[in-house]
C-alpha cells in the first residue's frame, strides 16, 4: 500500500498524524509524504526532518511545486510503488488497525477496486465525539456505488484505499511530469 500524505504549511497536527500512520497493525505500506511547496520554511523543515528522524525507509519525503491539493495527490500517487494507494490529510488520524481491516477486505473479496471506512470528527468545539459517517451503512459491500455517488458524495478522502490501475483507468496523470 502506498499511502500519500499530502502537506502544506501544516506543523499543527503532522506528528500526531505521523504516529497513526507509524502505527499501523499492517506493516507492508510506504508513505509518500508530498510537500506540496510549503510557503512557511519553519513548518517544511519540522516536516521533512520528523520523515527523516525516523530513519524508516517506508517513509519519503517529496518536495514539489505548489499545485494544490489535488495535484499533490495525484503527485504522490504516481511516485506510489504500491499496487493500493491510500489518501490521509495533514491533520487526520487513523485507527491502527485501519489498513489491516481494509486489506483483509482485499483479500476476501479480490474483484474489490475502492474501499473506504466512515470516519469520526474529533477536536470541535465541543470536544465530542461524533461520527462523520455520510453513507449511513455499516460493515459491508456497497452495490451500486455509482448511481450512490450521483446522489452525493459519501465517501471520506481519508478513508479511502483504491487500487492504483485504476487512477491510470480514470485517466488521471500528474501534471508536474
Amino acid at each position: 500500500v502506498s499511502v500519500v500524505l499530502p502537506f502544506f504549511n501544516g506543523k499543527e497536527f503532522i506528528e500526531e498524524t505521523l504516529e497513526s500512520l507509524r502505527r499501523q497493525t499492517f506493516r507492508d505500506f510506504e508513505v509518500v509524504a508530498v510537500d506540496d511547496g510549503s510557503t512557511n520554511k519553519e513548518h517544511s523543515g519540522h516536516f521533512s526532518a520528523m520523515i527523516a528522524s525516523f530513519n524508516d525507509p517506508r517513509f519519503r519525503y517529496c518536495p514539489k511545486a505548489n499545485g494544490g491539493l489535488s495535484n499533490a495527490r495525484n503527485f504522490g500517487a504516481d511516485l506510489g510503488k504500491g499496487a493500493w494507494i491510500a489518501f490521509i490529510d495533514q491533520d487526520d488520524l487513523w485507527d491502527e488497525d485501519k489498513l489491516e481491516r481494509q486489506m483483509t477486505v482485499v483479500r476476501e473479496n479480490p474483484e474489490v477496486n475502492l474501499i473506504f471506512t466512515d470516519g469520526r470528527n474529533i477536536g470541535d468545539i465541543s470536544g465530542e465525539l461524533g461520527v462523520a459517517s455520510r453513507n449511513g451503512l455499516k460493515e459491508g459491500l456497497v452495490r451500486d456505488t455509482y448511481t450512490r455517488l450521483l446522489k452525493g458524495n459519501f465517501v471520506i478522502c481519508s478513508s479511502v484505499l483504491f487500487r492504483k490501475n485504476m487512477q491510470a483507468k480514470a485517466g488521471q496523470s500528474n501534471p508536474c511530469y
